[in-house]
């Protein structure tokens, strides 16, 4: 157990790895764009969603978005495919009828069918670091990314973690996620504050045992960063970690284990949020990592309990103001009081003023 803790608990959240996001240009007929997914239940591929910017002439461009099935974790042959042209920029979507099977991995192929696709071509926006945590030893329910140059006779290796689509099915439900730049490192000192806002929801009370956020530091704060729990006007919890303990740069996540479980009613608003207990500055300060989203509803339902970015710049303000924006949000996790277990490798432990790295 030297690289991995075992917390016994289920989770609930929106959980990622080191986060980012990339793009890649279809400028090509032959250059080929692919995202591989699963599902746990058979079910149809009604549509995909995709934000895409566009060049060259608007009404000369033209794409086809194939699902494929799999071979050694890459695109091997196409099942049907879904058409878009005279497309702008922006998040897109393409219908599409396919079934597929549970538990087995298929990809979303995109290619340009431009007369002239060096000239009319499309950009594909995606989120690096979506879906790290949680997902099997074998890699099957984790979303990947690869392309190819040569139109599919060979592709880049899978690339972990990054997804560009969302994928709606018969079902009702939509998975995948939506990313088009990496949220810009947000500075809390002093008495500015932010993480994420979500609700709980509508017909179930969370028994929160510990929660878990993506923290680092910038130059030499020499206040202590706290993690903070709020559920309408009352402060659940807040536990403490050492400067000393915080990285600096990204990439680190922090789990706090709370003294105690906290009974969250249904429907409640929640923000769990970071701030510096000392004055410090914008150059002396705390942050963590994030994503900046089409604003779309399509979108925000891939996120668990419809979080997004909530900040204030004065947390001594009585009522407090916070702004929040649902196009921004930072991956989170909260581990419930269940029977379940929760494994990770990308995460340090903290409980009271000890430090457990894995």
């Amino acid at each position: 157990m030297a690289n991995r803790n075992l917390i016994t608990g289920s989770t609930i959240g929106f959980p990622a790895g080191t986060v980012n996001s990339g793009t890649n240009d279809c400028n090509s007929a032959l250059k080929f764009e692919s995202f591989a997914f699963s599902v746990d239940a058979a079910d149809t591929i009604t549509s995909v969603s995709v934000y895409l910017g566009g060049y060259g002439t608007q009404a000369n461009r033209s794409l086809q978005c194939h699902v494929y099935d799999n071979s050694g974790n890459l695109p091997n042959v196409s099942l049907s495919y879904g058409t878009l042209t005279n497309f702008a920029t922006g998040l897109q979507t393409i219908t599409m009828n396919q079934v597929i099977a549970a538990q087995t991995r298929y990809h979303i192929v995109f290619k340009n069918l431009a007369t002239v696709p060096a000239t009319d071509y499309f950009r594909v926006y995606y989120a690096s670091g979506f879906g790290i945590a949680g997902v099997s030893s074998s890699g099957t329910y984790e979303y990947t990314e690869s392309n190819s140059p040569d139109g599919g006779s060979s592709w880049s290796a899978a690339s972990a973690g990054k997804c560009g689509v969302i994928i709606g099915l018969a079902s009702g439900r939509y998975i995948g996620f939506s990313a088009t730049a990496q949220l810009t490192a947000q500075k809390y000192y002093g008495i500015i504050e932010g993480g994420v806002k979500f609700v709980t929801p509508a017909n179930a009370t969370l028994r929160i045992t510990a929660a878990c956020m993506c923290i680092y530091k910038s130059g030499t704060p020499t206040g202590n960063v706290s993690l903070k729990l709020r559920y309408g006007s009352t402060v659940a919890q807040t536990e403490s970690i050492p400067a000393s303990v915080i990285t600096t740069g990204g990439g680190v996540y922090y789990m706090l284990k709370f003294a105690g479980v906290q009974s969250i009613p249904p429907s409640s608003i929640c923000r769990l949020t970071i701030f510096d207990d000392a004055a410090d500055s914008s150059s002396a300060y705390y942050s963590t990592q994030g994503y900046t989203f089409p604003d779309s509803d399509i979108v925000r339902g891939c996120i668990s309990l419809l979080a997004q970015l909530s900040e204030t710049t004065d947390n001594t303000a009585n009522p407090i103001v916070w702004t929040d924006t649902n196009t921004k949000v930072y991956p989170f996790t909260l581990l419930l009081d269940g029977s379940q277990e929760f494994y990770t490798n990308n995460f340090k432990y903290i409980h009271k003023s000890r430090k457990h790295g894995f």
